[in-house]
């Protein structure tokens, strides 16, 4: 598989993800909130995290339009540092006491993201 190829996989997966999450977060806030067992006394954070999910999903839609390095480079980029200070956050989150298993699946998800990243840096630098 060549890079734009990949480059492409991974900017669709991301959005489609993001998206999916986004919207979820934004309009079915409380009840996601409940099932993963996230505080639900202020619901703006969550939509709010999920206004930023839509963003970072959408960036990857316009980096997956631009297939030349210099005009996504940016992009790429941003993803990678938004992407590994989540983890870093997540993680910490999950060794807090009482915080539900399912942040695993946020953190595995995060990683995931955070190497196809790196990995498409690493091809087009």
């Amino acid at each position: 598989m060549d890079k734009e190829r990949f480059l492409e996989i991974v900017c669709f997966v991301h959005a489609f993800v993001a998206a999916v999450f986004g919207i979820i977060f934004i309009f079915f806030t409380e009840g996601f909130l409940i099932i993963i067992a996230w505080p639900t006394t202020d619901v703006t954070l969550g939509r709010l995290f999920g206004a930023a999910l839509i963003g970072f999903g959408f960036s990857s839609i316009i980096a997956w339009k631009r297939v030349d390095w210099e005009k996504l480079q940016i992009v790429v980029e941003m993803e990678i540092v938004w992407i590994t200070i989540a983890i870093v956050i997540l993680i910490i989150g999950a060794f807090t006491p009482g915080y539900p298993i399912i942040i695993w699946l946020f953190i595995i998800m995060f990683i995931l993201f955070d190497v196809a990243f790196m990995y498409v840096y690493y091809l087009f630098r």
